[in-house]
């Protein structure tokens, strides 16, 4: 991509954008890529093996450098580190994705539209702070709730051990990859497209699209491209957070 003049160059930002690894099945098709649903012993193998610095089969907070909050959701059990157990086998993270919006479509046409996506966020937020609680979400989606730090794992989109509106807003922004406004096929299953492949990615030189993220840490804030690129350079990072 291009790179967007800056009238300021003392300032540098930087936006990391999270990329799904996951290989599809064989059946998904060439134009779209990304399972939500991978196994916690699969997460588990990864953190062992890029953190588990002494191999004594635990990651410690010391080891872990990903912050506290993201090292209690993965801490099932509380004890105060990560072990196997905490990554149980033919339990899935993100797993609840697909389910989510299936939920949220009210009429059953196989589409999630803002209307129905709007209604369903405030049905799981009964006393409407903002802040979805375990018991309130329990209360629309029973049981998924019961492991409520997987739960967290799949939908606390910046790891602040909360589950508020904005995690939701985000999810839809996320997986409405052609900002229709509507979640319909592919993406109402949890599957991203592939941009090499369907033609669409962006050329070399080609100035970047705006978009806008919430700031990690504050979610209330967000950043813009069009506007960030007036007062400092930027740099676009794609890669995988865990």
């Amino acid at each position: 991509m291009r790179r967007m003049s800056t009238p300021r160059p003392s300032a540098f930002l930087v936006l990391c954008l999270a990329a799904c690894a996951v290989p599809p099945p064989s059946d998904a098709g060439l134009a779209w890529t990304c399972s939500p649903r991978l196994e916690l012993s699969q997460v588990w193998a990864f953190l062992a093996d890029k953190y588990d610095g002494d191999r004594d089969g635990r990651v410690t907070k010391a080891e872990y450098p990903r912050g506290a909050v993201r090292f209690d959701n993965y801490d099932r059990d509380q004890n105060g580190v990560l072990e196997a157990k905490d990554f149980p086998e033919d339990t899935f993270f993100n797993g609840f994705t697909h389910m989510i919006l299936q939920r949220a479509d009210a009429d059953a046409d196989e589409q999630v539209t803002r209307t129905e996506w709007a209604s369903f966020s405030k049905s799981l937020d009964a006393d409407q702070d903002g802040d979805m609680s375990k018991a309130e979400v329990a209360a629309v989606l029973g049981r998924w709730a019961d492991d409520w730090r997987l739960f967290l794992l799949s939908f606390d989109q910046d790891g602040d051990g909360m589950f508020l509106q904005n995690d939701l807003e985000v999810a839809f922004r996320d997986q409405d990859f052609d900002g229709d406004g509507t979640l319909s096929g592919k993406e109402m299953a949890g599957w991203q497209p592939t941009a090499e492949v369907d033609g669409r990615g962006p050329a070399p030189g080609t100035t970047a699209p705006d978009f806008e993220l919430p700031v990690a840490g504050a979610p209330n804030q967000t950043v813009r491209l069009s506007e960030a690129v007036k007062t400092q350079p930027v740099a676009l990072i794609f890669g995988s957070y865990t």
